[in-house]
């Protein structure tokens, strides 16, 4: 089977969770440890916040609900240290932290229902996908993107962008003869990496290279039996003219 992997693509997205995206499409055939339609939080005034099948492509997580270290911590502990059992009960607390109206902290309960987010959930239903694994850090972008590129954060739990001593898989895979290329968009943990900065023009690609690429190997072409690995950043900077966030990060569209 080895033998017959010609390229291994990664699509890097981020900031939604498991339950949102595929917790209500949980059936009895396809089992996984998702949603049963009964999990709650409390708001802030006591009342229940029971999760909803009904969440938009985009407008629900406008501001972006909190994901630093400590915001984490509250989501699942309740606290800001993180002790205790994880009891899962500060989601919409947290949220209203950053929303400041309490009817609003609410559409952090909402997730999509089955078929509202059709390439996604065909693609784990017909492949796998990992039900019990959530992220390496239980907090913000980079260290997660950290640990995607070199298996740890070096110990950063913010987004400290100094990671210019990382040992990522593109220099191991460099050390054994295999190539592999990185495209994004607006920003890419390899701009933050030593190793990567230094031959920057044989990591570094933006995304049309990457269509360009897939273009070229479908019709055939010999430039792109090159790159064996193949890491997508996909865009996750909102802009004002340019709003949608490849890489469905909110208040970004999830429909993209």
């Amino acid at each position: 089977m080895a033998k017959k992997i010609e390229h291994l693509v990664v699509l890097m997205m981020e900031n939604r969770s498991f339950d949102h995206v595929f917790g209500f499409s949980k059936s009895n055939s396809w089992p996984i440890d998702g949603l049963n339609g009964n999990e709650t939080n409390l708001d802030s005034q006591g009342a229940v916040v029971r999760v909803t099948q009904d969440a938009q492509h985009a407008g629900d997580l406008n501001p972006d609900p909190p994901h630093d270290f400590l915001s984490v911590n509250g989501q699942i502990f309740g606290n800001l240290a993180g002790s205790g059992a994880p009891s899962m009960q500060g989601f919409v607390k947290a949220y209203e932290a950053t929303t400041r109206n309490v009817l609003k902290s609410h559409r952090v309960m909402k997730c999509f229902g089955p078929g509202r987010l059709p390439n996604l959930q065909t693609l784990a239903q017909q492949y796998a996908v990992c039900d019990r694994w959530f992220a390496s850090v239980p907090g913000p972008s980079f260290p997660n993107h950290a640990f995607a590129f070199g298996a740890t954060s070096l110990g950063h739990v913010d987004m400290n962008p100094n990671y210019l001593s990382l040992k990522t898989i593109f220099e191991v895979l460099d050390q054994n003869g295999i190539s592999s290329k990185i495209y994004y968009t607006d920003y890419t943990l390899g701009l933050a990496v030593e190793f990567i900065i230094k031959r920057a023009r044989e990591f570094l690609f933006f995304f049309d290279d990457f269509r360009n690429d897939c273009k070229e190997q479908a019709a055939g072409a010999e430039f792109c039996r090159t790159a064996l690995q193949r890491f997508v950043d996909a865009r996750r900077i909102l802009r004002r003219l340019r709003p949608a966030s490849g890489s469905q990060h909110a208040p970004g569209r999830t429909s993209h």
